[in-house]
């Protein structure tokens, strides 16, 4: 790997040097601290975000107030020197100088009466469902890392409808190519857990970015898309397309094995009437998005825009290399 030096602007727009993100992840979480025993009650966070393949946006947070910045990828190594201005309260106008290097963020505010230090790391983000066992009862879809590869080969084209150009891979995972699939057992009442991989697309936005979906029952979408630091929509990771925007932000940075655990009430029908619509409850990450959601009908793409009382799991393919390991479905009914 190569060594990497990077000095950054925090607060305001600025230009300086980073390596790809696919060579040193500088994109994702960072947590630290303020080294001036002044400022060290104060919390400091940041969030980088891939713009294009060598740009990014930094959002940094001191005791929540966030300040945005651009960072842009000049090679090994580049230097700044900065006035950054953060406000009256934190003492007006500094000069700003850090680096990114082996996984640190470091560097110091510089003003003519003081020089405030700051160290963070980047945060390992893990779900507190990732890797959850599937419980008595469950029927396991796709395996992990932990099951040897010919069984979770055999065991991926035994429980789904796929084309053989899918790939199962050396980690457990399966990852899309050229096709929807779906499993061909169906399900009710169920619950149901999921573990996803959006790739690092800083070129692309939106609906472009690590895009899929899984889709309960084969009716009823929920996104699957690397929206980092976005804003919660119903077209965005974890909403319920056209029916529920999360409540809360819960995507990891793409890169990251994110979970879904998901409890689907299905409709319920006397002959062809439906008498009562599903319900959806959705857990991203170990955030609780969606709780008790009324579906009234299908979303657009899945299986059929007919409800039906028992339906498949399906993940789409919308020609991103979205992974998914450890799948699992338990019949509640």
């Amino acid at each position: 790997m190569k060594k990497t030096c990077i000095l950054m602007a925090l607060v305001c727009m600025a230009a300086v040097a980073m390596v790809q993100a696919q060579d040193v992840p500088v994109y994702g979480n960072w947590a630290g601290q303020f080294v001036e025993k002044t400022w060290a009650a104060k919390s400091l966070t940041a969030q980088i975000v891939g713009e294009s393949r060598d740009t990014y946006r930094v959002d940094l947070f001191i005791d929540g107030k966030q300040f945005n910045a651009q960072a842009v990828d000049a090679g090994k190594y580049a230097a700044i020197s900065q006035v950054v201005n953060l406000g009256k309260e934190l003492g007006g106008q500094y000069i700003l100088t850090g680096f990114i290097e082996k996984g640190k963020f470091s560097g110091s505010l510089i003003s003519p009466i003081q020089t405030i230090e700051f160290l963070m790391e980047r945060v390992a983000d893990k779900s507190p469902t990732f890797g959850l066992k599937a419980p008595e009862g469950a029927i396991v879809l796709i395996g992990g890392e932990e099951m040897p590869q010919q069984e979770r080969h055999d065991l991926f084209y035994n429980n789904w409808n796929v084309q053989p150009h899918w790939v199962v891979s050396g980690d457990g995972s399966v990852h899309m190519s050229g096709s929807n699939i779906f499993t061909k057992q169906e399900f009710g009442d169920a619950q149901i857990h999921v573990e996803f991989m959006c790739p690092y697309m800083p070129e692309d936005r939106g609906q472009a970015r690590g895009n899929s979906g899984v889709y309960v029952m084969g009716r009823y979408e929920v996104q699957v898309l690397d929206s980092f630091t976005d804003t919660p929509q119903d077209n965005l990771c974890g909403g319920v397309y056209q029916f529920g925007v999360p409540k809360e932000k819960a995507s990891f940075p793409p890169m990251t094995w994110q979970t879904y655990d998901i409890t689907i009430s299905a409709p319920k029908f006397e002959g062809e009437k439906k008498v009562k619509d599903a319900v959806l409850t959705v857990v991203h990450n170990g955030i609780k998005v969606h709780d008790n959601l009324v579906l009234s009908r299908c979303t657009p793409g899945g299986v059929s825009g007919k409800e039906a009382p028992v339906g498949c799991l399906l993940f789409q393919d919308h020609g991103n290399t979205v992974r998914f390991r450890n799948v699992w479905v338990k019949p509640l009914n």
